[in-house]
């Protein structure tokens, strides 16, 4: 806290040296205008221009970096949707390929049971 306290204090100093250093009246012309005035006022309003021209720059390039985040949000919002449709559908196949397994190894186990002879066949033949 204290150190911005100091470091407006000194920008605070800084303006008030400039203000003082560059007090003295110039001429300015601009077109068909000519006016007389402070010097710090022509580098303060130079300053305000460059910063407006800057912030109207500035909001150009972050409207259309808003654009192309809010499209490639969409994207992502698709792919997660697509993921999540081709997880349901592998847990579909995996669900089929499981009942596939058990009714083979029930058919097989079937096979196996009818093809053991029984015990009392067994007898009879020896």
């Amino acid at each position: 806290m204290r150190w911005k306290v100091l470091l407006i204090a000194l920008f605070a100093l800084v303006i008030a040296w400039f203000t003082l250093d560059n007090a003295t009246t110039v001429s300015v012309r601009f077109l068909f205008v000519s006016a007389k005035t402070s010097l710090v006022f022509v580098i303060l309003i130079s300053v305000l221009l460059g910063m407006s021209l800057m912030a109207v720059l500035w909001s150009a390039r972050a409207w259309k970096m808003r654009r192309v985040t809010k499209g490639l949000k969409q994207q992502v919002t698709a792919i997660e949707q697509e993921l999540q449709a081709a997880h349901k559908e592998l847990a579909e196949v995996h669900q089929q390929l499981a009942e596939t397994a058990e009714h083979e190894a029930d058919s097989l186990d079937r096979q196996a049971d009818n093809s053991q002879p029984d015990e009392s066949q067994t007898h009879i033949m020896e």
